[in-house]
């Protein structure tokens, strides 16, 4: 591997190949290697350049793959905003130093998605504190990041 990041800077540095190129010729080998390769690289690359929390992009990308529930004709998972959820966070009492903003708004949106139905049997189907109770005691203090749980289930 070190010859391999030798190259990489040699060939940078020297400007024989544009950046983007590389990119192409690592990723159409990593894909030739395997879905696992794609994975790992994947993880690391955004641990990197993110840490563990989702970005807005991904999060919202990742809600918009959810099961829409509740027959509303939305067509895609999202019941709540992110401004919504970190309003409903505040009113909950969340300490967003225990869970990200981003990562509230998956977990309260994913929640919807799984617990609609027994909500509704107990009327608190439009209610996102009800959903905000859910979330906390599912995710509020995992030790385990949600970008893994993301990774884990839908890379």
């Amino acid at each position: 591997m070190g010859k391999l990041k030798s190259l990489i800077s040699s060939i940078r540095r020297d400007n024989k190949i544009p950046t983007d190129d590389i990119i192409v010729c690592m990723t159409d080998s990593l894909v030739a290697c395997g879905e696992d390769c794609c994975r790992d690289v994947y993880t690391k690359l955004y641990k990197k350049a993110y840490g563990n929390t989702l970005t807005r992009e991904l999060a919202e990308e990742w809600v918009m793959s959810f099961k829409v529930p509740d027959n509303s004709g939305r067509e895609h998972g999202q019941k709540w905003t992110m401004e919504q959820t970190t309003d409903v966070g505040n009113k909950s009492n969340v300490d967003w130093n225990d869970i990200s903003k981003t990562d509230w708004y998956v977990v309260m949106n994913m929640e919807y998605a799984k617990h609609y139905n027994t909500a509704k049997a107990y009327g608190n189907e439009n209610d996102p504190i009800w959903f905000a109770h859910i979330a906390k005691d599912e995710w509020y203090h995992k030790d385990k990041p949600l970008f893994d749980y993301y990774v884990e289930y839908e890379l």
